[in-house]
């Protein structure tokens, strides 16, 4: 609060002593430019009517806002006339800072993003360079629409009326123009500003450079403080969430028959990414090799990749990864083991050359290291697996290089290649797993779990068969459905959450899937496509958002309802859906069943805390 309240001081000195009360009741210090710009700027949008110009430029906007305003509104004018002073406006823009922090970034606890806010001197953008610098990550850019509505989350929790949203770069200069008391034409010229949409940025990272211009300048002891468990935690998910881009960049590596037939069930049972090469190779060599030296008595044909079983994986995968690091460097800490994985984008050759660079030597055999991974990671025969990744993928890595390098997807022959190689040492005949023979009800607990299954999975592929039907109808571009590999069938409409509104089920789901445009070469990389559709597939009413994502979740958007049933679906960033905007816009007025801190604690029992030791593939 000392830092925003230096702020304050600052910016009354730069403004004409008649704006005083404005700056008391709307002057914020969150925004795009340092916090005294910040002020300034939204000070002038609320003590100016914007001119005739800049009004109709952004007419729908604000109109739109007013809507969005109007209840938080009259709860609270009565009571707006007490609330003067500057301790007041600041305590109001450290709500709104931090409910900016906390809608941006996923996995952000209020008490985290007030520590980055101290080490960040209360200067928003600062405090966001600091949160991806701890998770490697450069997503943030103004023109995002997650900016957007944290920006209005961040507005309605300081209950404000104004959001600046104008062109950051024609701010900053206005304002470094006139270093003293500003006169009322430039205060009006940033009044037009502020009315003017994001997009007149030129550069969408610029302001993030001078936020980071600005944080070098600060003292050296500003920039460290103690390792907590929320930040642990958080970077764990993180890491999580990159680890789900591997498995979707490596299932999008193989033929789509090969995937669906067979490979899905060495993918899910021991394609962890863990080993010599990145992760998606290894996570495409290790499922070859599975299924090529203990092949399944009974190939089961899937359509859908299945979540449970996906995320299970991923798990395994991340204390596969940790278990490594910290058995072959002991000194390093579970923390030190995740930011280093971070750092490293997960390749276990990087890190060992990053630690060894710094100080740390291996305290037994990479040997020993990979069975240990493998055994806390639930390999189904960890000895095997670290006997591959020290012998057998040395030797043959110039070959098997090769064979992966600058292949979108790997072709039939390509498989066949990597399998005769992978095997010639051992041929696959002697490494038959014995299958032990389930007891009746056992086996009644399967059938019934394989028939709940394929009931899902025809239900979804229905759904999504119809979406991708009106699309091509609408856009006239017609994609092939070649696997689904994310679903939440538990998307509410805007507004509804709990028990009762949900009583008549749930109207939409979220997926994700592999697809293929029709007339594209069958050499080019599958398209992970986003899909928004109606839970009822015969509803001819509904209008499905369908378009590419990324496979990287870096920069995709988020969604409460797939973080609340800890759904890893990647989400488009450029365009709006349903969970992006009204359900953060209610948490930030306080007024959600959840709140932040649940809605973290949902997604992580989901997917963090989860029991990996039940083998759920045969």
């Amino acid at each position: 609060m000392g830092y925003i309240d230096g702020y304050y001081k600052e910016a009354l000195n730069r403004l004409p002593r008649s704006l005083i009360p404005r700056v008391l009741d709307a002057g914020f210090c969150f925004g795009f430019l340092d916090p005294v710009s910040n002020i300034i700027t939204n000070t002038a949008a609320a003590a100016y009517p914007p001119s005739p110009e800049a009004n109709r430029d952004e007419q729908a906007g604000r109109l739109r806002w007013a809507n969005k305003r109007k209840r938080s509104q009259s709860v609270t004018k009565k009571g707006r006339k007490k609330k003067k002073g500057r301790k007041i406006i600041a305590a109001r823009s450290l709500r709104g800072l931090e409910a900016f922090l906390t809608s941006f970034f996923r996995y952000l606890t209020t008490q985290e993003a007030l520590r980055y806010l101290r080490l960040a001197k209360a200067d928003l953008l600062v405090a966001v360079h600091l949160i991806e610098e701890d998770r490697h990550t450069e997503a943030f850019t103004i023109h995002l629409l997650t900016t957007k509505v944290a920006l209005t989350c961040a507005a309605i929790s300081a209950i404000s009326s104004e959001e600046f949203s104008g062109s950051v770069d024609e701010v900053f200069t206005l304002l470094a123009m006139q270093g003293g008391r500003l006169d009322t034409s430039t205060l009006r010229r940033l009044s037009d500003l502020s009315m003017k949409d994001m997009h007149g940025t030129a550069d969408p990272r610029e302001p993030m450079r001078r936020a980071i211009s600005r944080f070098l300048a600060f003292p050296p002891h500003t920039k460290k403080m103690s390792v907590t468990f929320d930040l642990e935690l958080a970077l764990i998910q993180v890491l999580l969430e990159r680890i789900h881009g591997f498995y979707l960049e490596a299932m999008s590596s193989f033929p789509a028959t090969s995937l669906r037939l067979r490979h899905h069930r060495g993918l899910l049972k021991a394609g962890h990414c863990y080993g010599p090469f990145d992760p998606v190779s290894n996570i495409i060599l290790n499922t070859i090799w599975y299924d090529t030296m203990f092949p399944p008595h009974h190939e089961f044909k899937v359509d859908m990749i299945c979540d449970e079983i996906l995320a299970s994986t991923e798990c395994r995968s991340l204390h596969g990864l940790v278990t490594f690091i910290q058995k072959l460097f002991p000194a390093l800490s579970s923390y030190d083991a995740t930011r280093y994985l971070l750092f490293c984008d997960a390749r276990l050759d990087k890190v060992i050359l990053r630690a060894t660079q710094e100080g740390y030597h291996a305290a037994i055999p990479l040997k020993d290291a990979y069975e240990a991974a493998a055994l806390v990671a639930h390999h189904p025969n960890p000895s095997a697996l670290a006997k591959f990744a020290t012998v057998l993928l040395p030797a043959e890595e110039t070959k098997l290089k090769s064979l992966l390098k600058d292949k979108l997807i790997l072709s039939p022959c390509d498989l066949q290649s990597i399998a005769a190689t992978l095997s010639q040492n051992d041929p696959p005949s002697k490494s038959l797993v014995r299958v032990q023979e389930l007891t009746l009800h056992a086996n009644m607990i399967v059938s019934a779990k394989r028939k709940e299954f394929e009931a899902l999975q025809s239900s979804v592929c229905h759904r999504v068969q119809a979406a991708l039907k009106k699309h091509a109808h609408k856009e006239g571009v017609e994609y092939e459905l070649l696997a689904i590999c994310g679903v939440n069938a538990q998307v509410s409409e805007p507004g509804k959450f709990g028990y009762f509104d949900k009583c008549d089920g749930y109207p939409y789901s979220h997926v994700n899937i592999l697809a293929r445009q029709k007339g594209s070469w069958l050499s080019d990389a599958p398209t992970l496509l986003f899909i928004q559709c109606s839970n009822d597939s015969e509803n001819k009413e509904d209008i499905p958002l369908c378009l590419p994502v990324s496979k990287s979740s870096k920069d995709a958007g988020r969604c409460f309802h797939c973080e609340c049933e800890g759904a890893k679906i990647v989400h488009p960033s450029s365009l709006a859906y349903l969970g992006q905007e009204s359900d953060f816009e209610q948490m930030a007025r306080g007024d959600h069943p959840l709140s932040n801190e649940e809605l973290i604690g949902y997604w992580g029992q989901k997917t963090v805390f989860l029991d990996t030791s039940e083998d759920y593939c045969t």
